[in-house]
This record gives C-alpha cells, structure tokens and sequence, in this order.
C-alpha cells in the first residue's frame, strides 16, 4: 500500500537539476506542501506522543519489538492478494515525495520540528492521481537528465535480460554502471515486484495505443482507469468498506481541501498510509524459477550492475500475485524480519523510521485521533506482545499511543483482515477526495466505467488488458 522506504534524501536543488527542456521550467510542476489534517490537535501537547530527550531511544525500542516472530504462519496470512500490496505501494510513490528540508535528519536525540516548520514540508510528486510516477517528469537527479522516453505515441519498454520483449524498464546504457531506470520516479524500481508493476502500466498505455488511442487519449484513460480501481477495488480491500461509501456519498469531512490547492495529509503519508508495511511477505512464491525468493533478495536483484536489465528468470509471475500463492500479511504491530536490513538512507530499520518520522512531523497520537473523530480508542494491550508493552511504557507511550503504531493495533484488533474505524476514515477520506480532484477524474464522468465493463473491474483485468495475466 505504501512505500517501502523513502528513497534517498530529495532537496530542491536535486529536483531542479532532475528537469529538462521536455518538461519545462519548475513552476510549471505546482510544487505542493504537506498539512495536517487534524491541525487544532496541535494546540495540546497531550495530543501528541511525550517530547523529551529519551523518546527517540525509547520510539526505537519500541520498533525493535516490531520484527514478525513467524513470517510464515498460516495465521498471518490475510485474504487480500499480495498484488495489492505492491499496488499501495505504486500509489503512494504517485501521490508523495517529501523533500529535504533543513532539520529533518533523523537522529538520536532530536525533538520535533517547530510547528512554524512545517509549512516548509515540500512534496515532489503531485498529491494527485494522475501517474506523474509514469508519466513524469522524472524527479531523482541523474548524470544525463532524461525525459520518460516514447516512440511515437507508445512509452518505451525494453527487454530482460535473454527475456521476451516488453518485460523490463528503459534503463541507463552506460557501460559499468548501475543501470537505473528511466522512469518518472525512481523508487518504481526499488524491488522486483513495484518495478515489474511499473511496467505493467507501461503495457497497458500501450495497449491502448494500440487500440487507436493518442498518447493523450491513453493518458487520460489510463489515468481514469486507474483511479477507478483505486477506488473500487482496492480501498474495499484494505479500508471498510461501509466508510469507503460513506466516504463517495460526502459523508465524510475529514479531508476537503479546495480544488486547486491541495496538500498531501500528514497522518496520511506519515502513518495510515504506511499500515501496509505490515502486508508485506518476507518470502515470495515468485515465479517458477524462484518459488520461494526472501524478501531482501527481491530489493537486491544484483544484475542491474552486472547486465543492463534484470535477467529473464526474474520475470514476474503475476498470476501468483492474485491467488493464494501469495497472499498479503495481516495488519498487525509486527513487520516481515527482512525488512529491519533494507536500507532505508538512515541509520534504522523501517519500522523505526516510520515511528520517528512520526514523531519529527508532530503527529497526533492514535488516542486523540480517535477522540476527535468520535471512535471510542482500542486497548492496544489486547494485540501487543509483552515485550511491546514494556517498550509503550517506558517510553510513557500509553494513552499516547504513536499513531503509525497505534493504526496496526487497531486494525489487529478489528480482527477483519482490514484497517480499524480510524484508519479506515483517514485512508478512504483522503483517497477519494484526492480522486475527486485529480486532473480526468473518472468521477466527473457519470457511471463511467473502464471500457464501459461495470463496477466490478479491477486491477487484474487491467493486467489482462496490459497482457501480463492470461485472458479469464
């Protein structure tokens, strides 16, 4: 659902640098900024977890109790296929990319940013759905700045290594190099799996191409369809599905913010978006070549240096990605153990960082979160280890529960494989309000569905229809 990590430190000046002639001048991407969307809950610091000099070690203790004791439990397993978790995850490299600012390094010690900071916040992606991670323009710098590269109305796609066409990235071919990708966001390419997906979306623009359409038609169809299975079939998936209504019929105030100038939601990107972290597997039946590929295998693919693609036997087989061969983790205060060695550009583990990172931006606590929008708070204790509950009580953390933390709890403790009522009304609020105003909303079209197929389309039919699942 979201990222794995947050890709090496992004600075305007990076940003700038990362820009062609293609894609014109800076101002023209609308740089946005980052809010909160509870934002009186600031005024109390009760609201927000204890701010002292022990609670960055004690935050850290607590995510060194986040490590999965059985990976591979039967009991772990959750209904939802695991293309969804990697399908989160390519949302959310669409919608945020927070850039550097001075004072956000992570390290042992520090107190929060100054609330007058955060204003600062700068996103490099636009907080929208409209595939600026496919379409770009490109945001990690480069030695050579690129724009996405096309042939005619089609967007390139290279081949693996002795694999069939069509099956890997446009990459770097410089001799000797790591050869990185050409893509509009680089963290697309960061495991296996994410990047595979990236070029299944390559595929179905150029299907549709294909089928008579200009590169804009198929933008703006592709865009539509992809907000639409957002929507439809995965929020219902990971969110429940009653908010997720109540959310489409305008039930739902949590998020509106004016057309035109929208800003990504902190405990959105900073928390309940990262729930999915939880979801993801630490061993993949990936393909008939590697049936059981560990999770750090997957983020370390080692032919990206020694050959120009990725090797045919790391072809993705995506029908395992829709069936019970592999099927996403349950939400829970636990995540997979590969996860602590995957390098996230700080000097800790991802479970870590999403606390810490938590506590740098000022969210507000799980408990008040909850308080504010009326949902009675869960007893954490009922889902944590003993050893987690030590750490929330040395570190004073009880009743001021880290919301990131505080979400996985409620979403154990909702027992439906899904998130809990709080982080239910954040992710879908916010989801279909950024929809609603994405530039080609589907919503602004009546009844619109893909290629007019129904409600019931989702993600594997556009797979189908991208020609890298078979035909139903």
């Amino acid at each position: 659902m979201t990222r794995f990590t947050d890709g090496p430190p992004l600075t305007l000046s990076d940003l700038q640098q990362s820009i062609t002639a293609a894609v014109a001048a800076l101002p023209a991407l609308n740089l946005s900024g980052y809010v909160f969307l509870f934002p009186e809950l600031q005024a109390n610091p009760k609201n927000r977890v204890p701010e002292n000099a022990q609670t960055v070690n004690r935050l850290i203790d607590l995510g060194l109790t986040m490590v999965d004791p059985d990976p591979t439990s039967a009991e772990g397993n959750s209904t939802i296929p695991s293309a969804y978790t990697y399908f989160g995850q390519f949302i959310d490299h669409d919608l945020t990319r927070q850039m550097k600012i001075a004072g956000d390094d992570l390290t042992p010690g520090r107190r929060p940013l100054p609330a007058s900071t955060i204003p600062q916040l700068t996103n490099a992606r636009t907080p929208l759905f409209d595939l600026d991670c496919v379409y770009g323009p490109p945001t990690e710098p480069h030695t050579v700045p690129y724009a996405i590269p096309q042939q005619g109305d089609k967007l390139v796609i290279e081949a693996a290594q002795d694999g069939p066409p069509f099956t890997d990235l446009p990459r770097d071919p410089t001799p000797k190099t790591h050869h990185d990708a050409y893509i509009g966001d680089r963290r697309n390419d960061e495991n296996l799996i994410i990047s595979q997906m990236h070029v299944a979306f390559l595929r179905a623009h150029n299907a549709l191409v294909a089928e008579g359409a200009t590169f804009a038609e198929a933008q703006t169809t592709l865009r539509r369809i992809y907000q639409f299975i957002a929507v439809n079939d995965y929020l219902p998936r990971i969110a429940d599905p009653v908010i997720v209504r109540d959310a489409l019929d305008g039930h739902l105030n949590v998020f509106d913010p004016p057309d035109g100038n929208v800003h990504m939601p902190l405990e959105f990107s900073v928390a309940a978006f990262r729930t999915a972290h939880s979801m993801i597997r630490n061993v993949y039946n990936y393909n008939e070549h590697v049936p059981k590929a560990g999770l750090f295998q997957l983020f370390n693919p080692g032919p990206l240096k020694e050959f120009q693609h990725i090797i045919a036997a790391w072809i993705i087989d995506w029908p395992r990605y829709f069936d019970e061969r592999n099927t996403a983790r349950l939400f829970r205060p636990t995540l997979a153990p590969d996860l602590k060695f995957v390098d996230t550009h700080t000097p800790f583990d991802l479970a870590t960082v999403d606390l810490l990172k938590g506590y740098l931006y000022r969210l507000p606590t799980g408990e008040a979160v909850a308080e504010r929008l009326g949902v009675t708070p869960v007893d954490i204790s009922e889902v944590t280890t003993t050893e987690q509950q030590q750490a929330l009580s040395a570190g004073e953390f009880e009743g001021r529960t880290p919301l990131w933390f505080y979400l996985l709890c409620e979403a154990a403790a909702n027992k439906e494989g899904r998130l809990g009522p709080v982080g239910s009304i954040i992710v879908a609020s916010v989801i279909v309000s950024l929809v609603r105003r994405s530039k080609d909303s589907y919503m602004n079209i009546p009844n619109w569905t893909p290629f007019e197929q129904g409600p019931e389309f989702g993600l594997a039919d556009l797979f189908r229809f991208a020609g890298v699942l078979p035909k139903a």
